[in-house]
């Protein structure tokens, strides 16, 4: 095809040149002077046959790009040579003769196009088509060989990608098998170093359960643990306080084997539901031993085989895939497609097995012992356990993907072949079209140049070495040069230096990929300012050139500054406070969600800083909004000034809440920063006369939040992070204000922070701690029954907090007199002088394992007012409301009648204190 392309182009060239070929060329002048001027009467021959003979003689028989023509031997008196168009190839160049041959002629070299009459030019047109059938042949040959390459590297890669993907499965599964057994492992350990306590046969029934079995043991992967003493008899029961049956299991293989082996690690069975009762399960198990090494029993545990059905049945292995988990001797625990027959077979002296002793890991193919289906087997050795986990491939279906794509690329082949061998039958036929339709091409050409010549936009011609070699006249509007000042010179001159690299990539892309191109850039006016053009670049594979057309768009490209220019100022307005000039909420929203999707992905952690300027209504009060307004700018300069990275981003969260988010800083990072930003606004020393507290100026309290992406939570919540700020911000104002509280350092102290002036304290509560047991208890009882209606809670109480001791002092629907201080709820309440108000104790970190808290009639809600002295103002105890069940958060009402109901404790005291004391 290319070659017949060639030849097409070559004749065209040549036809162009005869047709620009002067009067008195050379080779006309060699036929007029070897005396071929036509000469009536001479029979022998004609004029222009011995022009032709004159012209061979004197130049060479190679065509005009080099290639030697063949001569073709004409016979005289050949009758189809008569009337024929001539062709002739002279000095490189083609002329065409429109007169007609009177007789035959000479040995001649001609075209084959020209003569399709002729045996020669018949001949010739054969050899010439013998290229694109020899292309379309390699071509077919090569369509072949890249199809059975393809096919051999497909069906490669698909038995390793098969085979490293079972690898890769079972790693991972005998990882979550390890885990799962080790778990409980830890857990029968615990067991038996439990019993070893010498007080816990003082300890309640339950308290002992809850001591010797932890949560994990009643996971629903989990069966049960039980205590067997040397005799098999069960003792001790994770699933209840008190043995209720008694029933032994010595006469079980793993007690038997565990009491026989006394260096016995863990030793895992399988049960079919016949040792404990409870269904298909593998039992682990460990020997209890005496101090002085001797048997004492044995613990056992259940782990159900359904949690192990669930692993590997959400692996995809195809129809006849299988995974096999074996213990070390060859017994069968487990097979999927589950079958309940195989459970405790042994297949130790089976080949694939013995393949699976011979080291800790790998992969070999073999036939099934259990169905005979060939599969491909990678296996491993469990790590720290007696176990060996197989994952077997199918063969069939590893390649069944294979065979189907097999199938469609053969189709895809057959169907190039045919296309090949039609595209080479109509290959004659479209070029015949094509020679046909040159005049119209000539036509065209000369339409094409009237209207480059007569466009609005700057038409240029480019040769292959991209020099100018037309311009369009249009060219004296746009730019100001005259045509001719600007052919013959390379383009790289005019355009910006900043913008010739991407109009040489774009040169540059337009030659790989025949297509046109278009790109804007600027291009340097006659009077040396530079307009903005539009270029668009067609490529002409011809001769490597390109045709261009330049617009001026200077009027678009101005307008399109000034509409990003107004988009910008747009955006900023929309992602700005206008007080602050901080992010504002909704610019907070998006990169909290960016940023949370970005920690993810990098395994980084995520901190955000809330902060609340201290009692800021009474700035306001006192000095106005306009100054609350300027206190505001310089809080907010003086965060963004402490924002020193890139990433920071300072918010404007909502009127005196502002935040800072600080993407990759730990929790111990985000403490120092919050530190920096409160000493900093501290430091501006700002006026505030209402904030005795903190010193007569404008003070901030800072809560700290640090979320980590991990495998069990890897997708990380920014509202979850806000909430958590937000109570560690509460906790801050809670305290005092004037601080920073982070919400891990919050959730992670399990004993209430002691004041410094707890001497001082302990004095202030002493004289009414004596005036409560005696003469105001019950009018306390009373007062802790109106609050309880008053919130509607099931129970409240007034306690005096002591150095190690909490005294209730009145009570509604309570029992307790007094509570260890390390345990009650009211001692984290005095520590601030705000109430303390807990939705759900069960999820607070701080009393999740609270004994107030545990149990079915545990308190689920807790919310406390702390009591102060009138004398001193030290915190005394704490008025609180509790339920046994959550609840919502108390309102800004709700909160302000329980400091009311705790100061008129205090006051009903201090009378009582005061008569007691006068009488």
């Amino acid at each position: 095809m290319m070659l017949g392309r060639g030849r097409l182009l070559q004749r065209r060239k040549s036809r162009r040149q005869s047709a620009r070929r002067p009067a008195g060329h050379p080779d006309e002048q060699a036929c007029r002077d070897s005396g071929g001027g036509e000469k009536p009467g001479r029979p022998d021959g004609c004029s222009l046959h011995r022009c032709l003979l004159a012209a061979r003689q004197q130049q060479p028989t190679r065509s005009g790009n080099g290639e030697v023509r063949r001569r073709l031997p004409v016979t005289p008196h050949r009758p189809d040579c008569y009337g024929k168009r001539i062709v002739l190839l002279v000095n490189k160049s083609l002329f065409r003769s429109d007169k007609r041959c009177k007789r035959p002629c000479g040995s001649l070299d001609m075209t084959t196009d020209t003569m399709p009459g002729h045996p020669g030019g018949r001949r010739l047109r054969a050899e010439g088509s013998r290229g694109p059938v020899a292309a379309i042949a390699l071509l077919i040959a090569g369509f072949t060989f890249v199809s059975v390459v393809m096919l051999v590297q497909l069906r490669r890669d698909t038995w390793n990608q098969a085979v490293t993907g079972a690898a890769n499965l079972n790693a991972a599964m005998a990882a979550d098998i390890a885990r799962t057994i080790g778990d409980y492992d830890l857990s029968l350990q615990e067991v038996a170093a439990g019993l070893h306590e010498p007080s816990l046969d003082r300890l309640p029934p339950h308290v002992q359960r809850l001591m010797l079995f932890d949560r994990s043991a009643t996971a629903q992967t989990f069966g049960t643990i039980l205590v067997l003493d040397r005799n098999g008899q069960v003792v001790r029961d994770a699933a209840r306080d008190v043995v209720a049956t008694v029933a032994s299991y010595g006469a079980s293989d793993f007690f038997q084997a565990v009491r026989r082996d006394a260096a016995a690690g863990l030793r895992i069975d399988f049960d079919p539901g016949s040792v404990l009762g409870r269904g298909p399960s593998i039992l682990l198990s460990r020997r209890l031993s005496r101090p002085d090494g001797s048997f004492d029993g044995v613990v056992v545990g259940s782990l159900r085989i359904g949690s192990l059905r669930a692993l590997f049945g959400r692996s995809r292995l195809g129809p006849n895939g299988a995974v096999s988990l074996f213990r070390d001797d060859g017994t069968y625990l487990l097979r999927m497609p589950y079958d309940p027959s195989l459970a405790g077979r042994n297949i130790a002296n089976s080949a694939n097995f013995r393949r699976f002793q011979e080291g800790a890991a790998g992969t070999f193919t073999a036939p099934s012992q259990i169905d005979g289906v060939r599969r491909v087997y990678s296996f491993t050795h469990v790590a720290g356990l007696p176990l060996v986990l197989d994952v077997a491939l199918a063969e069939s279906d590893i390649f069944a993907v294979w065979h189907s794509r097999a199938l469609v690329i053969g189709l895809v082949l057959a169907m190039l072949c045919a296309t090949s061998v039609a595209f080479g039958i109509l290959h004659r036929r479209e070029t015949r079209r094509r020679i046909d339709t040159e005049a119209g091409h000539r036509q065209s050409e000369r339409l094409y140049r009237m209207l480059a010549d007569h466009a609005s936009d700057v038409i240029v011609r480019l040769d292959h070495n991209q020099v100018r070699t037309y311009v369009s006249p249009s060219v004296r509007v746009r730019l100001g040069f005259e045509p001719e000042e600007l052919i013959g010179r390379h383009p790289h001159a005019l355009v910006h230096p900043d913008d010739w690299s991407r109009v040489a990539q774009l040169l540059e892309q337009a030659q790989q990929t025949l297509a046109d191109t278009e790109a804007t850039y600027r291009v340097r006016h006659k009077n040396g300012e530079y307009v903005w053009m539009e270029g668009r670049y067609s490529y002409l594979p011809e001769d490597g050139g390109f045709v261009v057309a330049l617009r001026d768009i200077s009027r678009r490209k101005a307008a399109e500054h000034q509409l990003e220019a107004a988009n910008a100022e747009l955006a900023h307005l929309a992602n700005s406070d206008g007080l602050t000039g901080l992010a504002n909420r909704r610019q907070f929203e998006d990169v909290l969600a960016r940023e949370c999707r970005r920690a993810a992905r990098d395994a980084q952690p995520l901190s955000l800083l809330l902060l609340d300027v201290d009692v800021f209504k009474k700035f306001n009060d006192r000095y106005g909004h306009q100054a609350g307004d300027r206190c505001l700018q310089a809080v907010a300069a003086s965060l963004a000034g402490t924002a020193r990275r890139p990433a920071d981003l300072a918010v404007r969260y909502g009127g005196e809440e502002m935040a800072l988010l600080l993407p990759g800083v730990a929790e111990t990072g985000a403490g120092v920063v919050a530190e920096r930003v409160r000493s900093a606004i501290e430091a501006l020393s700002l006026r505030h006369e209402g904030n005795p507290r903190g010193g007569g100026v404008v003070t901030v309290s800072v809560g700290s939040a640090t979320i980590y992406p991990s495998h069990e939570n890897p997708r990380l919540d920014g509202p979850e992070l806000v909430a958590s700020a937000d109570r560690a911000l509460y906790e801050a104002k809670r305290l005092g204000r004037n601080r920073v509280v982070s919400f891990g350092g919050m959730t992670a102290a399990r004993q209430a922070p002691v004041a410094v002036d707890e001497a001082l304290r302990l004095q202030a509560v002493e004289p009414y701690a004596m005036v409560a047991a005696g003469l105001a208890g019950a009018k306390l009882d009373q007062l802790a029954r109106l609050a309880a209606g008053l919130f509607g809670s099931p129970a409240a109480y007034i306690s005096l907090v002591g150095a190690s001791e909490v005294q209730l002092i009145g009570r509604y629907e309570i029992d307790l007199l007094s509570t260890p201080r390390d345990t009650a709820l009211c001692s984290h309440t005095i520590a601030g002088s705000a109430p303390l108000v807990i939705c759900d104790t069960a999820r607070d970190p701080r009393f999740a394992g609270n004994p107030h808290v545990t149990g079915p009639n545990g308190l689920r809600f807790y919310a406390g007012a702390p009591m102060f002295s009138p004398i001193d103002g030290h915190v005394l105890g704490a008025l609180c409301i509790v339920d046994n069940r959550p609840r919502p958060a108390l309102t800004g009402e709700q909160s302000t009648l329980l400091m009311d109901l705790a100061a008129l404790a205090v006051d009903h005291m201090e009378r009582v204190r005061t008569l007691s004391h006068e009488s």
